[in-house]
């Protein structure tokens, strides 16, 4: 029998028999390696902070960076933002650090999501001038943005003024956003709050390092306008939305996490408070809202020691938990997380664009389409989309993105995937008949 019609008849059954699978993420947090170890890439359990698999689960690349030893010598490169891609393969950014005073270049590697096992340098090193890829976010426009923090090297700064674009299918350089001077652009977040919440998904907000500010730019008119600032912040670093629709934004130096409520009116963000320090020279970094509201906020570590994700705790004897930590960790950074089963796409929900990917990639190897990761893709994917229709990592998504949204009738779902697999069939037939 045709291997086609095989697979079809297997995923339509598995569709009947839909068996709920756990919308829950992992917390990925890439390594700077600023005590002298290499940068590699971790990875936490959301819910327990338990480490997920062998640690690090990507290892590290080249040699350590350390840029607190004068002395270094040699190329070293050091682990920076983290992000999943439209195929479900994870992308990281790296500064290679330059031996002898020079000024480094930034890249961005892409690596299999199920092995960690690396496929390409999806952006080239320093493609349209990117020295330090401080953050990674795709965007609904067919980019990826790169925020390029810029170094410094003998009191001369490099780079540090710019986002680029880059296309999201070939990593080719597609423009840039720049602002003119070297504001060191640091944290990145697409605003996903929904419209009563304020949202408007055509805006990027940007935290500038150098100039205590949070930008807000719009990618249809190219307007940036200054979103937040002032009220002690000083050196914002990672910064996210949380459930409330409020903007938080992390302080590395002053140890402060502030939050910000968008005003009605204005459409600017007001602020409203700062939490609870995260203790003295421990250097908040990144930041991520887990599906279940949960506050965790990466630290470069207390007094330049190896630092740890801290969970923040509203009730208790500390305002802040120790999260997750590993013997290997050295300085964490910017934090993001991983699709749930069934997100093939890394969009953060499971959906008709799934099922749709799954089919571009029938009996494919996968990682693009093999939600379930056992190699394939085929009706065992299905039942993973199947099991958790509908269901989110967004903390804005239903249900609050923690519990599953209702699956629709059998009948449904069988005719979207019955659609979508007949029409892959169909366009393998033409192509045989060519």
């Amino acid at each position: 029998m045709n291997p086609l019609k095989v697979e079809l008849r297997a995923a339509l059954v598995l569709v009947l028999l839909i068996e709920p699978f756990t919308a829950v993420a992992d917390v990925i947090v890439p390594d700077y390696g600023y005590f002298g170890t290499s940068a590699g890439v971790f990875r936490f359990d959301e819910s327990s902070g338990a480490a997920v698999g062998g640690q690090p689960v990507i290892p590290p690349v080249g040699s350590p960076s350390n840029p607190f030893d004068a002395g270094y010598e040699g190329d070293g490169y050091q682990g920076e933002g983290s992000t999943y891609g439209p195929d479900g393969n994870l992308y990281v950014g790296y500064f290679i650090a330059a031996a002898n005073g020079g000024t480094g270049l930034g890249e961005v590697r892409r690596f299999n999501s199920v092995t960690g096992a690396y496929i390409d340098t999806f952006v080239a090193p320093g493609s349209g001038g990117l020295v330090q890829p401080g953050n990674l976010k795709f965007g609904a426009d067919g980019n990826l943005y790169v925020a390029d923090h810029g170094n410094v090297i003998d009191n001369v700064p490099y780079g540090g003024t710019s986002i680029y674009k880059y296309n999201s299918s070939t990593g080719a350089l597609t423009g840039s956003i720049n602002f003119g001077y070297p504001v060191a652009p640091s944290g990145l977040a697409f605003d996903t709050r929904p419209a009563s919440l304020g949202g408007d998904p055509n805006n990027l907000y940007v935290s500038f390092f150098n100039s205590a500010q949070v930008a807000q730019y719009n990618l249809s008119t190219h307007a940036t306008t200054i979103y937040a600032t002032g009220s002690g912040m000083y050196t914002p670093s990672g910064i996210a939305f949380g459930p409330n629709g409020d903007l938080y934004v992390v302080n590395l130096y002053t140890a402060t996490v502030q939050q910000f409520h968008q005003n009605a009116t204005t459409g600017l963000g007001d602020y409203v408070t700062s939490l609870p320090s995260t203790g003295d020279s421990s250097f908040p970094n990144g930041i991520v809202f887990t599906q279940g509201g949960k506050l965790l906020v990466s630290t470069l570590g207390p007094g330049l020691e190896p630092g740890a994700v801290l969970s923040y705790v509203a009730t208790g004897p500390s305002p802040w938990v120790t999260f997750s930590t590993s013997a290997s960790l050295s300085s964490p950074g910017p934090l993001t997380l991983t699709p749930i089963a069934g997100d093939a796409n890394a969009d953060g929900f499971v959906n008709g664009l799934d099922i749709a990917l799954i089919a571009g990639h029938w009996l494919g190897a996968g990682p693009t389409g093999d939600v379930d990761h056992n190699g394939v893709v085929n009706g065992l994917d299905i039942s993973a989309i199947s099991g958790n229709w509908l269901a989110t990592n967004s903390i804005f998504g239903s249900g609050g993105g923690k519990g599953l949204a209702a699956v629709p009738e059998p009948a449904t779902l069988f005719l979207a995937v019955l659609g979508s697999i007949a029409a892959l069939g169909y366009r393998r037939l033409r192509v045989a008949k060519k």
